[in-house]
């Protein structure tokens, strides 16, 4: 599976370019994803911008970072009203547009008390 167009997005990469390179660039992470076959999860993140004082950017990244803080605490409401707001910044967001729905899902079905907030690929 094609992670970039699973999540819509642009460039991704794992947390050691992160690491090396999120003093140059402006990077948000998108989600812990446990690849098939694989035990062990990784960090994805996105390329943003390589500004790191767009004012804009950064204001939607932070508010993403909200999203997932209150998505991996299970407060399934208050993530999706934080990837809503998400966009509304920038409507075409494919990560937001996921987690909207999987914040949906989760509110009507939840998932068990063992969920770690890791995005089987594979998963639909």
């Amino acid at each position: 599976m094609d992670t970039n167009k699973f999540y819509k997005t642009g460039i991704l990469t794992g947390h050691g370019t992160y690491r090396q390179c999120s003093d140059l660039f402006l990077f948000r992470e998108i989600d812990w994803v446990r690849v098939k076959g694989k035990q062990r999860p990784v960090a994805m993140y996105e390329l943003l911008s390589d500004d790191r004082d767009d004012s804009s950017v950064i204001e939607f990244a932070g508010l993403y970072e909200q999203g997932l803080k209150a998505y991996r605490s299970r407060e399934w409401r208050k993530a999706g009203r934080y990837f809503q707001e998400c966009l509304r910044l920038s409507k075409n967001d494919g990560p937001s547009q996921l987690f909207v729905a999987r914040c949906r899902h989760y509110e009507e079905s939840p998932p068990s008390d063992h969920w770690d907030g890791i995005w089987q690929m594979g998963e639909k």
